[in-house]
């Protein structure tokens, strides 16, 4: 699979400022530059449920703490499916304890319509952020190196969205956010009627974009330039598709293409 993130702002306390972080990691934030085609395994800004919210960046693509050797799971788990973070092993104990919500412009889903593979930004009409529900973890290996990294939470496409692919990141609204980050334990049924919540898909907007944004090496602002060609239709379903958001049916991850 395939996947990339936007986070077009190089600033990101402006994009926090709706979260009421507690504490900035300067020296790591000090080292941020806007991404524009941000891939598995790299860094992408993170706020985490600790009692003080943390802005922090974090590698995408989830490595559990139990994990024996980092690189038997390093850029893997990228998604977790709504459906099974509850019971999953990878996600079961980060759903209680450590839920997090990564701040981004968009993300690309891709499609193939007549050959070609075409991608698509996904954003926010009137361009404001949009916090994607995540679960996080932190990775300790014998040298003492630490990887703090997560996992962004996936369920059911809605809307336009169906049309590009069955399934879209879970989004948060600002209202739940602060639910969503509440340090305090919550067990799955308490948590049930964020991760079930209907979101506002309306507000989304769908933008045809550079074939550029297919590979990771390219990284400017050209990757979510309006493109020529037009919206695939709900008819191109039937085509094999690749996403940052679409995991086997019988998978809670999904295998990330490694950027070289």
């Amino acid at each position: 699979m395939c996947g990339r993130l936007v986070v077009s702002e190089p600033d990101l306390s402006v994009f926090v400022e709706p979260l009421e972080v507690g504490h900035i990691d300067a020296v790591l934030l000090a080292q941020w530059q806007a991404r524009f085609n941000l891939a598995p395994t790299q860094l992408a800004p993170l706020v985490t449920n600790e009692p003080e919210r943390r802005l922090t960046l974090a590698q995408f693509g989830l490595v559990p703490h139990w994990t024996k050797q980092q690189k038997q799971s390093s850029g893997r788990l990228i998604n977790a499916r709504v459906e099974g973070v509850a019971s999953s092993r990878a996600f079961a104990s980060a759903l209680v304890a450590r839920r997090g919500v990564v701040p981004v412009t968009g993300y690309f889903e891709w499609q193939t319509v007549a050959g070609k593979r075409l991608p698509i930004f996904i954003h926010a009409t009137h361009g404001e952020p949009l916090f994607l529900a995540s679960l996080w973890d932190r990775w300790h290996a014998a040298d003492g190196r630490v990887t703090q990294s997560f996992s962004v939470i996936t369920r059911p496409s809605l809307g336009e969205l169906a049309a590009i692919h069955s399934r879209m990141p879970l989004t948060l609204s600002a209202q739940d956010v602060g639910a969503w980050l509440a340090p305090e334990q919550r067990s799955a049924e308490q948590l049930s009627s964020l991760l079930h919540a209907v979101p506002d898909v309306g507000r989304l907007a769908l933008r045809p974009v550079s074939p550029l944004a297919n590979s990771p090496r390219n990284d400017g602002p050209e990757c979510i330039v309006a493109a020529d060609h037009h919206a695939p239709s709900a008819a191109a379903l039937q085509t094999p598709q690749l996403s940052l958001f679409g995991p086997t049916p019988d998978a809670d991850h999904s295998q990330a293409r490694r950027t070289r």
